[in-house]
């Protein structure tokens, strides 16, 4: 991902810090050059992890299009925020049996899951979604210690590493 990639607006909502009034009276919004202390009620102050301020509306749009702050380029996310996040949710979702998870993407991955076990094409026929799938469990299992991992294929692919790693040296 780049800054010229735009962030999703589940991830935009879950990363903006909110509040109903300006830390500086008289400071801009960088996007539409509005004085942020003249608020209507409808008007949100948005406050990105570099501590820059916007309308909530502003840089909410903002967002989807570029993954930086608009003044001084700084990342919304970074990428290895994601993926950590990503992988986190690769661990809680095969042991998870909760029908309103707390973690928004749970639902998705237990369905991702399902599609690799009944997906006729697979990831080596060029099903794009197994690829995915098969790219996250791959770095799982990379980084995973765990002996009993309950992420399906962890094993198996830990197993697959050790022997090509041990033909290697």
């Amino acid at each position: 991902m780049t800054i010229e990639d735009g962030l999703s607006k589940e991830i935009i909502t879950r990363h903006l810090k909110t509040s109903d009034h300006p830390k500086n009276e008289g400071e801009l919004c960088a996007v539409c050059l509005d004085d942020l202390s003249r608020l209507n009620k409808k008007m949100i102050i948005g406050t990105l992890d570099c501590g820059h301020e916007y309308h909530k509306s502003c840089i909410k749009k903002w967002l989807t299009r570029k993954n930086c702050c608009p003044l001084c380029k700084a990342t919304g996310i970074s990428v290895r925020d994601k993926l950590r996040k990503v992988l986190e949710l690769l661990v809680h979702t095969p042991q998870c049996h909760t029908a309103n998870c707390q973690y928004q993407n749970c639902r998705k991955l237990r369905g991702l899951f399902k599609h690799g076990m009944e997906c006729k094409v697979r990831a080596s026929g060029g099903c794009e979604l197994c690829k995915k799938m098969w790219n996250l469990l791959q770095l799982h299992a990379r980084a995973c210690k765990e002996s009993e991992c309950n992420v399906p294929r962890c094993r198996d692919l830990k197993e697959h590493l050790r022997r090509e790693h041990a033909h290697l040296a």
